[in-house]
C-alpha cells in the first residue's frame, strides 16, 4: 500500500485496504517522517505544518484506525510508535556509560 502521509487522507479506508489485502492487522510501525533542515527565522509555515502532518498527525490517525480494528477483531495487536527501537544495542561498538557513582552533576 502507497500513501501521502503529508497529504489529507483518510485512515480507517487505509487500514481497512490492508486489511483486505493481508486478512486483518496485527500490527502497526509507525516508522514513517519527514524533517526540514532551515534556520529558526528562515523555517516557514509550510515547512512545519508538512512535518506535523506526518511526523504527528499520521501517526495518531493511523494508530486510532489500527487500534479500532484490533479491538472490533478482539485478537489484539501492537502499535510501534516512532523512536522506540533500541537503536543502541543494534551496535555492538557503542561505549557502555561508566557505573554510577550515586553522585550527581
Amino acid at each position: 500500500m502507497k500513501q501521502d502521509l503529508g497529504a489529507p487522507f483518510e485512515a480507517a479506508e487505509l487500514i481497512a485496504a490492508v486489511k483486505k489485502a493481508l486478512g486483518r492487522i496485527d500490527i502497526l510501525v509507525n516508522n514513517a517522517g519527514i524533517i526540514r533542515r532551515n534556520d529558526l527565522l528562515d523555517y516557514s509555515l509550510e515547512d512545519w505544518d508538512a512535518v506535523n502532518a506526518v511526523n504527528l498527525r499520521a501517526v495518531f490517525q493511523l494508530s486510532q484506525a489500527a487500534a479500532a480494528e484490533m479491538v472490533r477483531a478482539a485478537r489484539g495487536g501492537r502499535i510501534i510508535p516512532p523512536r522506540c527501537f533500541p537503536i543502541r544495542a543494534a551496535s555492538a561498538s557503542w561505549p557502555t556509560p561508566p557505573p554510577s557513582t550515586g553522585s550527581s552533576v
